[in-house]
């Protein structure tokens, strides 16, 4: 009885250790996928969405647009920058100690360059307000009264206090963002700020993308400031600390075009991770120290494994949703062979147009209407009012800078008294008579 009783303790004691190995493991499972779902939840990049919209627009594009244009707007797309940028190289410059007047050709460089910049930021006004009706010819008039006033401060400054002026581009994001508002008011005049009328909403929109692009602009500098007033042997904090930097500047620009969610993951790589990659480049140029270069090296590649990481994952993801489909062939009608040559894109797009034969469940979480108006064919265009109609999709209700966009675009899309629509061929086909 002795050896049992013993034999039966060891069992409770090895049993009793097993279960708590178990229990440690699964909390720590658990607690790995929460972290893993928050680090999910705070990255920039899964906060911006495709609407529904914005994907017919796309395969509208894909089907009317040939090889050959694509190819050229990918490989012209950068002369012009670079164009300015080598014409302007071109332009020899004075010492500074020869003072502000002798160096006339400087401020000619910096107003061509500014007057560039400022003609870009001017003509998103197009996009993200239309019904302003920003013509060519009122672009480039924004454009020079704000680069007048801004290079005419910038010789008042260097002939008062002194040549170079110091932290000019931490003035320049100051000075030309208010130049530039007072250019607009006297170009648009003061119709367009009142808060009654429609283009008021588009406009604080717009002003907050452009802030929040030029306050990007004017602290980016100062962070180059820190890392070279800061002793050798600590820089490695500030190299550190850059992912950070980084991580808070995405935020702060998420924060900013929080309405524009069809555009979130390009503006934050065309300010954000674009600042980053000049820091990067500079600092590396300047380390000075093998020690210093590797630590940056070893940074951004960790940077660069954590989205290999993520882009993995959706991978993961793009493939289950081709499994589905082959899986899923009997209910949209076709054969094997016509599944091969049929694209993602294609797949996503025939699951909208036949919602009701795949017995598809409501899509709260995927938007319906896009920020922003996009370009649709004639028999594309009921087809998101019957989507609007089926209450398959997320909230509804349009923003009201959406509303006051189709005004202008002429294709208002009320929810009441909504007309019998007649069966269209979809998103990416013609029409079809019923």
């Amino acid at each position: 009885m002795t050896r049992v009783e013993e034999w039966r303790g060891a069992t409770k004691v090895e049993t009793l250790a097993k279960t708590k190995a178990a229990s440690k493991a699964a909390l720590v499972a658990r607690l790995c996928l929460r972290l893993e779902a928050k680090w999910e939840e705070i990255q920039v990049g899964r906060q911006g969405s495709y609407s529904v919209e914005r994907l017919a627009s796309f395969n509208h594009y894909c089907n009317t647009t040939s090889r050959v244009r694509v190819i050229l707007v990918c490989v012209l797309t950068p002369i012009p920058a670079l164009t300015v940028a080598i014409l302007l190289e071109c332009m020899p410059l004075r010492p500074p100690s020869e003072g502000w007047k002798a160096n006339w050709v400087f401020w000619i460089r910096l107003a061509v360059l500014i007057f560039v910049m400022l003609f870009a930021i001017i003509s998103q006004l197009v996009t993200c307000a239309p019904d302003l009706h920003p013509t060519f010819a009122k672009r480039v008039l924004v454009s020079l009264g704000a680069v007048v006033g801004f290079v005419g401060a910038c010789i008042g400054v260097a002939s008062a206090v002194r040549f170079p002026v110091p932290l000019m581009w931490t003035a320049a994001n100051i000075l030309g963002g208010v130049y530039l508002l007072l250019a607009i008011r006297y170009a648009f005049g003061g119709n367009p700020f009142d808060k009654k009328l429609p283009t008021c909403t588009n406009l604080r929109r717009y002003y907050r993308y452009f802030f929040s692009y030029m306050a990007l602009g004017a602290v980016c500098p100062m962070y180059k400031v820190l890392y070279a007033g800061v002793l050798k042997n600590y820089r490695v904090g500030i190299i550190l600390a850059l992912p950070m930097w980084r991580f808070a500047g995405k935020h702060f620009i998420l924060w900013a075009t929080h309405d524009l969610e069809d555009f979130v993951p390009g503006i934050v790589t065309f300010s954000v991770d674009f600042y980053n990659a000049l820091f990067v480049s500079l600092f590396m140029s300047n380390s000075g120290s093998m020690f210093t270069s590797a630590t940056f090296i070893a940074v951004d590649l960790a940077q660069v494994l954590l989205e290999f990481r993520e882009i993995r994952t959706n991978a993961q993801s793009v493939l289950q949703l081709l499994q589905d489909r082959r899986a899923s062939h009997e209910h949209l009608s076709r054969t094997n062979s016509e599944l091969e040559n049929v694209g993602l894109l294609k797949v996503l797009v025939n699951v909208i147009n036949n919602l009701s034969a795949l017995n598809v469940e409501p899509l709260k979480n995927v938007r319906l209407w896009a920020c922003l108006p996009h370009t649709l064919a004639r028999q594309q265009k009921e087809q998101p009012r019957a989507l609007e109609v089926s209450g398959l999709f997320g909230p509804v209700q349009q923003s009201p800078s959406r509303k006051l966009s189709l005004i202008f675009w002429k294709c208002s899309r009320k929810r009441i008294e909504i007309a019998p629509v007649r069966k269209t061929g979809g998103f990416g086909n013609a029409p079809t008579q019923t």
